[in-house]
């Protein structure tokens, strides 16, 4: 059960970094004024917990794992697409 909290946690933590990166992003563009890390953290929290409770926690983990990595992967090439934009801007 302890390893499952903790991988909960970990996907957790890798969707919080993709959503970040995101919102840094537009954040840079001044298209939002704040970046709220910590509470996109617990809403992703409370999000995987209620997942895990309700689907339990294998097939949450299963499918959460996707989501996770897609929200990263697609995050990096966003933010280095609002730097080349900022870049091209200044120039």
């Amino acid at each position: 059960m302890l390893i499952s909290l903790g991988q909960i946690l970990a996907y957790t933590l890798v969707q919080t970094i993709g959503i970040s990166i995101f919102t840094l992003s537009l954040y840079r563009l001044k298209k939002i004024r704040q970046v709220y890390r910590l509470k996109a953290f617990f809403y992703l929290a409370m999000v995987n917990f209620a997942g895990a409770l309700t689907f339990g926690t294998a097939p949450w983990l299963a499918t959460s794992k996707p989501v996770a990595a897609g929200i990263f992967i697609l995050g990096i090439p966003f933010m280095l697409g609002s730097h080349l934009w900022l870049f091209l801007k200044s120039r």
